[in-house]
């Protein structure tokens, strides 16, 4: 376990030293998700920024907000808004008087949004 440890440790150094050794990394994240902070996405993304990798080579994916033009992520986002209103108006039905929030805020991190992030990642590593 330990050789694990050093050679896992090893590789972050490498990659501090020559980011442009990077492999290409996806960061999906969403803007309201109750168990992964979006923060910890933006600070990570800074940090391959101040890195200076090449352009491309990582992405940020904020799953709740509105897909834009060329928008490479926009089948993802949209299937997530459709997905999420969905739950909330199942819950509304069942007698949600919280237009559904709860709900959505409880199925979100595993139900809601993992299937539409696992697709973008694929799209994303597609590329190269």
């Amino acid at each position: 376990m330990a050789w694990i440890t050093r050679k896992a440790l090893h590789r972050e150094i490498v990659l501090m030293r020559h980011p442009q050794s990077l492999p290409a990394h996806a960061v999906r994240a969403r803007n309201l998700d109750p168990m992964v902070y979006f923060a910890n996405a933006t600070i990570e993304q800074a940090y391959w920024n101040h890195a200076n990798v090449a352009p491309g080579l990582t992405s940020i994916l904020d799953v709740d907000s509105t897909p834009g033009a060329n928008d490479p992520f926009a089948s993802a986002k949209a299937g997530f808004a459709q997905a999420e209103a969905q739950v909330a108006q199942q819950a509304i039905q069942a007698g949600a008087t919280d237009n559904g929030s709860n709900a959505v805020l409880q199925a979100y991190h595993d139900d809601l949004v993992a299937p539409f992030c696992m697709v973008a990642a694929r799209g994303f590593f597609g590329n190269f």
